[in-house]
């Protein structure tokens, strides 16, 4: 019994000196600025060393489970990062519309799985991406803490800002909102300007939330979990049968790529003057394409990721499989 005790304390003397990570560090960026998110399993206190240029300070946060620490510059910087036992450096890039390169690592709909969409963070790292966009549905259910943990885990290991869309098992939302992202919100990164919408939702709200974020005279995609147009499983869903009025009312606002997922594989369909791309092959359990459909250019079947190369006033979009062989390209913006 006495040895049992001393075990038991030693070990919690142990985890109290380095606690394990829930979730090692992911970059958000709100409010303008990036943020660190750090989850630990005991109360614990993190530093960060963060260098821009030629000017170096370090960042503190008092014992603490749960820790968001704002980096308060607005240029790319590097950083070293210590939560007692752990340590972790790295380079971030700021998003920002006067990058005048970066690549963008896109795709969606991992739900639970964590092998898929680690090797697809891995191949997308390798390949050079700054920024990392999840089109929604991150875990099978909004409150399964272990399906979060899963997506933590293998963001983290990506290493720079994420950027996320709300999808339908994000509902209702209480777990995503406090992770991530608010439903409806925008970002820049170089010429283009990304607006997040609420998909799960009516036309109606959807237009009055897009034409806040708009703005006029950048290159707007839209990003939104459930698509337009499909021509795979949920074409008869409720949600995307209504988007398909809205879609028509995109041309007055002079948006023509719709980026979306809910759909589990990889489809590019032209209609109506939009182009909407799903790039649902994330994971998920992966849905068939109907070949015989209205604008279907090309699709995939098999799990994939886009990489969005920003070349100045252009975007190239690649689409690749798991064997690193490109399905699709298109250039955007011209």
């Amino acid at each position: 019994m006495v040895k049992t005790f001393m075990l038991s304390l030693l070990s919690a003397l142990v985890f109290s000196i380095y606690p394990s990570l829930d979730h090692p560090p992911i970059f958000i960026f709100q409010d303008g600025f990036v943020v660190i998110d750090v989850q630990t399993s005991h109360p614990a206190t993190l530093s960060v060393f963060v260098r821009v240029n030629n000017d170096e300070f370090v960042l503190l946060d008092s014992p603490s489970e749960r820790h968001r620490l704002q980096v308060p510059v607005k240029e790319d910087f590097t950083y070293l990062l210590s939560v007692d036992g752990y340590k972790e450096s790295g380079f971030v890039r700021f998003p920002s519309k006067s990058l005048k390169r970066a690549v963008i690592l896109i795709y969606g709909d991992t739900r639970n799985d964590g092998t898929v969409q680690e090797k697809i963070v891995k191949m997308g790292k390798e390949m050079g991406a700054d920024f990392l966009i999840h089109l929604g549905d991150i875990a099978y259910t909004d409150l399964d803490d272990g399906d979060w943990g899963k997506f933590f885990r293998v963001v983290s290991q990506f290493g720079k800002v994420i950027f996320t869309v709300e999808g339908n098992h994000e509902y209702p939302g209480f777990r995503y909102h406090e992770y991530l992202y608010p439903s409806n919100y925008s970002f820049n990164i170089g010429a283009f300007h990304f607006i997040v919408l609420d998909g799960g939702t009516f036309p109606g709200i959807m237009e009055y939330n897009l034409r806040k974020l708009l703005v006029k005279g950048r290159r707007n995609i839209l990003l939104v979990h459930e698509p337009f147009y499909t021509c795979s499983n949920h074409s008869a869903d409720i949600f995307v049968r209504l988007q398909e009025k809205f879609a028509k009312s995109l041309g007055k606002y002079g948006i023509r790529y719709v980026i979306s997922s809910h759909d589990h594989n990889y489809q590019r369909i032209e209609r109506g003057g939009i182009v909407q791309l799903i790039i649902g092959g994330g994971g998920a359990p992966r849905y068939r394409v109907r070949k015989e459909c209205s604008g279907l250019k090309t699709f995939s079947e098999n799990y994939s990721f886009a990489l969005m190369r920003i070349n100045g006033e252009t975007a190239k979009i690649d689409v690749y499989n798991l064997s690193g062989d490109r399905i699709d390209s298109l250039v955007i913006g011209k």
